[in-house]
């Protein structure tokens, strides 16, 4: 359900534009302190909130493993921060900060978890199973549409329509992944 309430709120960005302006700016999915802004902090709090379930459940079976449990208490912290930095635009303000695309600063902090976490299902012994299938596959549409999109809007100067698909694409993918 949270995935077709993602899919919805990326076709709301395509209301037509004759609308009200304060409307149409509520659901602008390239804008921030707006409905997709606070969607996405609930998404990310959401996966926080699951990882730390998933963190308590780990401690309550009887086969002991220290990897899952590590797993998901740094999965659960991961997207704690996430969330926070949704919701007080943190990345804006240190790309604003250090004078750089905020991306910049962030792909060592997303290359460093995406490697923990594909080592950790590895160690978990669970690479094959759905759920690895779904993270791996969660984390590599986020990471398209959170680095990649944005270097690309960011490197090359792109015609007004491209650029308004480039924002769908990107927040897009980051609210789906």
């Amino acid at each position: 359900n949270l995935q077709k309430l993602s899919i919805t709120n990326t076709k709301i960005n395509f209301l037509p534009k004759d609308l009200p302006l304060e409307f149409v700016e509520k659901f602008d999915i390239d804008r921030e302190a707006n409905v997709p802004a606070w969607y996405s902090t609930f998404l990310l709090l959401a996966v926080a909130m699951a990882s730390f379930l998933n963190f308590r459940f780990e401690n309550q079976l009887e086969e002991f493993n220290v990897y899952r449990k590590t797993f998901w208490l740094i999965w659960m912290g991961l997207f704690m921060f996430l969330s926070f930095d949704e919701a007080a635009m943190l990345h804006e303000f240190l790309g604003n900060l250090f004078g750089i695309a905020w991306f910049y600063l962030y792909i060592p902090f997303m290359a460093i978890p995406f490697a923990f976490c594909i080592y950790s299902l590895w160690k978990m012994k669970i690479v094959a199973s759905d759920i690895a299938l779904w993270i791996t596959t969660g984390m590599i549409i986020s990471a398209f549409g959170g680095v990649f999109l944005e270097w690309v809007g960011v490197q090359f100067s792109l015609p007004y329509a491209i650029r308004q698909v480039r924002f769908v694409l990107e927040e897009s993918g980051e609210m789906i992944g």
